[in-house]
């Protein structure tokens, strides 16, 4: 009997050992998988972290840099306005300075399609009617129609004239530049 106790003993150590055995081995392969996986794992799960805070953070900068651009295109369209004013008031001061010194009308009405044509550009009405005045009494007061030089002294008047002329009929639409644009149209015109 003491050989059948023998062999049970031997069958119940041989089992726990393979039992334990099998248990090293499953753990041994677990933390094996588990080696390589989780690393792999947490580094896919970081890549997609990562690749989210990056597009929140350019769409962040996209938006600072449009509101950016936004806020100096503001500043640029003033300065271009405030130009326009200025190059406006300019023209209207030479064309006066003209005026008071017996210039030709011709050079006088350069003067002021100038001046017309940048409070035009500027959308400075209140400024526009004063030249539309002074336009009128230069044509009025100084027996147009005449036929004037397209260019005279090196200035281009045909040009500022077609110029002044394309933007009052832009600008036409309630009908409030009508009388300037047939007064321009009928009593200006130029020699080739």
């Amino acid at each position: 009997m003491e050989m059948g106790k023998y062999k049970a003993l031997e069958f119940v150590e041989s089992y726990y050992l393979n039992t334990w055995n099998n248990l090293l081995w499953l753990l041994a392969i677990a933390f094996g998988v588990i080696g390589i996986l989780m690393p792999i794992l947490f580094q896919l799960f970081q890549n997609r972290n990562i690749k989210k805070e990056t597009e929140k953070i350019n769409k962040e900068n996209i938006l600072l840099f449009d509101k950016q651009i936004n806020k100096y295109n503001e500043k640029f369209l003033q300065i271009e306005k405030d130009l326009f004013l200025l190059q406006g008031t300019n023209f209207v001061t030479q064309g006066n300075i003209l005026m008071k010194s017996d210039e030709s009308p011709e050079k006088i009405l350069h003067a002021f399609l100038y001046a017309a044509y940048n409070f035009l550009c500027g959308d400075f009405e209140t400024n526009l009617n004063f030249v539309i005045r002074t336009i009128n009494n230069i044509v009025n007061l100084n027996n147009f129609p005449k036929e004037i030089n397209a260019v005279d002294d090196g200035l281009d008047v045909r040009e500022i004239f077609d110029k002044t002329v394309y933007l009052f009929e832009n600008k036409n639409t309630d009908g409030k530049f009508t009388s300037i644009i047939l007064l321009l149209k009928e009593k200006i015109k130029f020699k080739f």
